[in-house]
C-alpha cells in the first residue's frame, strides 16, 4: 500500500512539473476506488444470480409439457453445473419423460444411458444408487429411432430453452454410434452388415461421416481397412457429394485413387457406390431417413 501510495506521489509531481495537473485530477477522479470496485462487482454477481434463478424457474415451468426443456432440465440434475445438487432420480426421470414424448434427442441420450450407464464419456454417473436397470438391446433400439429421425442430438448443456436457439453437438450421431456397436461387438453380436449400413447412412443422409485416410497406407480408410481399393474409392466418391468442410481434399485423395488403380478397378468403384446408394434408400423402408422426419429435431 505504501509503495502504490508513492508511485502516485511520484506521478503527481512528475506531472505538476510538466503542466498536467489537470490531468492528474482527471485521473484521480475517474479511477474507481477499491470499494466502488467491491460494490460494483457484487451488484454484477447479483444481477447474474437473479438472471439464473430465473432461466430455472423459466426452464422447470417449461419441462411441464415441453421435452426439450426436459431433457435441458434432466441433465441440469444429472450433471449439476451448481444451480441443482445431483440427484440421479430426478434427472434419470425427466429425460424418460422426454423420451416417452418420442424427442429424438432424449431417445439418443435415454438410450446411451441403457447400453453404457451414461451419456457421455466425460460423466460416469453410479447407477447402483438408483433403480435403473442397464439393457443394451432396448437402448440399440431406442438408438435406432433416434438414428432414424436426426442426425446430431442436440446440445445437453445450454442457456436456451427455445429448440431453433440451441446447438447440435457434432460428437453425438446416433448413426455413428450404432455403426460402432456393430463394429466391435462389445455391447451386442458383431453385425458387419448392419456396421457398414449405418456408416453408409451417416454418410449419405448427414453427410457427417468423418473420412481418415490411414498414414501408412494412403489407400485405406482408418477404421474401415477390410474394404478393397475399389469400395474404398466408392466411399469417397459418396463422401464427394456430402462433405460440405474439406472437399478440395477429398477431390485431391479421388485424383490419387484413380493414379493407383487400374481403369477396372475404378469403373468397378463407380458401380459400387450405385450399390451403396441404393443399400441405404432400400433400408429406408426400414429405417427412416432422420431429413424427412418432421417433428422436433
Amino acid at each position: 500500500m505504501k509503495n502504490a501510495k508513492l508511485q502516485i506521489s511520484i506521478l503527481i509531481l512528475a506531472l505538476s512539473l510538466i503542466g498536467g495537473t489537470g490531468c492528474v485530477s482527471y485521473i484521480l477522479k475517474s479511477s474507481p476506488s477499491p470499494e466502488e470496485t467491491n460494490k460494483r462487482l457484487a451488484s454484477e454477481k447479483v444481477a447474474m444470480q437473479r438472471k439464473e434463478n430465473e432461466y430455472y424457474s423459466d426452464l422447470i415451468l417449461s419441462a411441464k409439457t415441453n421435452p426439450v426443456s426436459k431433457t435441458i432440465l434432466s441433465f441440469a440434475y444429472l450433471d449439476p453445473q451448481g444451480h441443482f445438487t445431483r440427484d440421479l432420480n430426478t434427472g434419470l426421470s425427466y429425460l424418460k419423460s422426454a423420451v416417452d414424448d418420442q424427442y429424438p434427442s432424449a431417445e439418443y441420450y435415454y438410450a446411451k444411458f441403457l447400453i453404457y450407464g451414461s451419456a457421455t464419456p466425460y460423466k460416469k454417473f453410479d447407477l447402483t444408487e438408483v433403480e435403473f436397470q442397464r439393457s443394451p438391446e432396448a437402448g440399440i433400439n431406442l438408438l435406432i429411432k433416434s438414428a432414424s429421425k436426426i442426425c446430431l442430438a442436440k446440445s445437453l448443456y445450454s442457456t436456451q430453452i427455445t429448440e431453433d436457439a440451441r446447438a447440435s453437438d457434432p460428437n453425438e450421431n446416433p448413426a455413428a454410434i450404432l455403426s460402432e456397436i456393430y463394429s466391435q461387438g462389445r455391447v451386442t453380436k458383431k453385425d458387419k452388415t448392419l456396421a457398414q449400413l449405418w456408416y453408409l447412412r451417416e454418410l449419405i443422409h448427414c453427410g457427417k461421416a468423418y473420412i481418415v485416410i490411414k498414414p501408412s497406407d494412403p489407400l485405406r480408410i482408418v477404421g474401415h481397412e477390410e474394404l478393397s481399393q475399389a469400395e474404398t474409392l466408392a466411399i469417397l466418391l459418396i463422401h464427394r457429394k456430402t462433405e460440405y468442410r474439406n472437399t478440395d481434399s477429398t477431390q485431391q485423395r479421388i485424383a490419387y485413387f484413380k493414379t493407383q488403380l487400374t481403369p477396372r478397378e475404378i469403373e468397378q468403384a463407380y458401380q459400387i457406390a450405385e450399390t451403396y446408394k441404393k443399400l441405404v434408400h432400400d433400408s429406408e423402408s426400414t429405417y427412416p431417413n432422420p431429413n424427412t422426419y418432421a417433428g422436433i429435431p
